[in-house]
């Protein structure tokens, strides 16, 4: 096997050129140590097609292509910069998940870093995953190398998210990615999902084709892992439990993005999350009816889709809470802000989750109870899930018939949830059942 002499960078720009820069820097000063000579790729994105036209068709990340920028490079005759204009290759924005694809199936090299433009890469990643590559794929073909993306609030501490869906937080294998065929295209049919919802969407299709195609240790003893010179086995290598290792990258408040300047950026993401969960159970059907795995007991299908479908129920429990809440407040202090969501988060809230039960419905007599109880546990206490108390009924209820949310207009949805009274904090609901026993007791 050849070893890779390089690696490929592919940074979606969108942000503010001082905000981007930092990641560009932090790419194109990595440690290369005193024996590695890599050859760095660096793919920018532009997306900033508003600025474009606004400045006659010029991008402010050409500056990245200027001699001022050039003389803050380490190792100039090793490293190559190329600015893609969305504008004029697409006619479109692709945003952060147009970018990433394009980037995986246009790249250089087989490494490739996939990273936000307001991450810094932590300094020997780069030499770091090189090195794990041409020490090991020749055993296997590698699906991806992962390391920590520590994540940090605006006072500066940590936040314990996990890798699960942080494409930042590996350097990926464009031979994979061009093997099962996952293109901007393929993998983002709902262009929606190219800008919210993208890097879960991604990570999930990925990790289910890999999962099915996962080398084991005999594969790797036996080199089996190829076929007629072809990979059919994958290998999956994680170096963030290692002592020796450092993170992969950091992501640090960028205070301009759209999560900073909209208080209930959350519940707007809320539906178009949900959509990529459907999208990524066409994509898991699709996969077994192609490979013939419909035929066998495919755990792993149902079980994502009892998460996917849970956390489904709980999003839309935040979002009704929200509007409730944020309407309570506002209504004994005015300068709380009383969230009017866009009638298109509803709709596509709403008829996702419908969507999710449904497709769930499928395969729901075949789960047992106790993996349902597990799954639910899961989701409360290691996700995202903002809302976890749900007055409306038990999941139980919820799969048993569907759901009265499921056929309301945005109308009727406004006229029920700003309608909402919470006591406590937004702990219970007045209509729930837990609260009414309460009243019962105290009378």
């Amino acid at each position: 096997m050849k070893k890779e002499e390089g690696i490929t960078v592919v940074i979606p720009a969108y942000g503010p050129v001082n905000v981007v820069a930092r990641s560009v820097y932090s790419a194109v000063s990595a440690y290369r140590g005193k024996t590695s000579n890599y050859k760095l790729e660096v793919l920018i994105y532009a997306d900033d097609i508003e600025y474009q036209k606004e400045h006659n068709g010029e991008s402010q990340y050409d500056y990245f292509l200027s001699d001022e920028f050039k003389k803050l490079i380490e190792r100039p005759e090793l490293t190559e910069i190329n600015v893609i204009h969305n504008l004029d290759v697409y006619g479109e924005h692709i945003y952060q998940g147009g970018g990433r694809l394009e980037g995986l199936n246009n790249s250089k090299y087989k490494l490739v870093c996939l990273m936000d433009c307001d991450d810094v890469f932590a300094p020997s990643f780069i030499v770091q995953a090189l090195d794990i590559y041409n020490k090991e794929a020749e055993k296997c073909p590698i699906f991806r190398i992962g390391a920590g993306h520590l994540s940090f609030d605006e006072c500066g501490y940590q936040k314990n998210v996990g890798n699960s869906i942080w494409v930042q937080a590996y350097a990926w294998n464009s031979d994979f990615v061009k093997h099962f065929g996952f293109t901007m295209n393929s993998v983002y049919k709902n262009k929606i999902n190219r800008r919210q919802g993208e890097d879960y969407l991604m990570c999930q299709e990925f990790c289910y084709a890999f999962e099915h195609n996962k080398a084991t240790p005999e594969d790797v003893q036996n080199k089996t892992c190829w076929k007629d010179d072809k990979p059919v086995k994958w290998q999956e290598i994680m170096v963030q439990d290692s002592r020796d290792s450092l993170p992969h990258s950091f992501w640090y408040p960028n205070h301009s993005s759209l999560s900073r300047q909209d208080p209930f950026y959350g519940q707007h993401l809320a539906g178009s999350t949900m959509a990529s969960s459907n999208t990524i159970v066409d994509f898991m059907e699709e996969y077994n009816k192609k490979y013939n795995i419909e035929k066998e007991e495919d755990e792993a299908m149902k079980h994502r889709l009892l998460n996917m479908t849970i956390y489904s129920y709980f999003n839309l429990a935040d979002f009704l809470k929200t509007v409730g809440i944020s309407h309570q407040a506002n209504k004994f202090n005015k300068s709380n802000p009383a969230y009017k969501p866009i009638e298109e988060d509803w709709y596509l809230l709403r008829d996702n989750c419908s969507k999710l039960r449904a497709h769930l419905l499928k395969y729901y007599k075949e789960i047992q109870y106790a993996d349902i109880e597990d799954e639910l546990y899961r989701v409360r206490h290691m996700s995202d899930a903002r809302v976890c108390n749900v007055w409306f009924g038990t999941f139980y209820e919820y799969m048993d018939k569907p759901c009265k949310f499921f056929g309301m207009s945005y109308k009727e949805m406004m006229n029920y949830a700003t309608k909402l009274e919470f006591d406590n904090g937004g702990i219970n609901c007045t209509s729930s059942p837990q609260f009414k026993a309460f009243i019962n007791r105290r009378r």
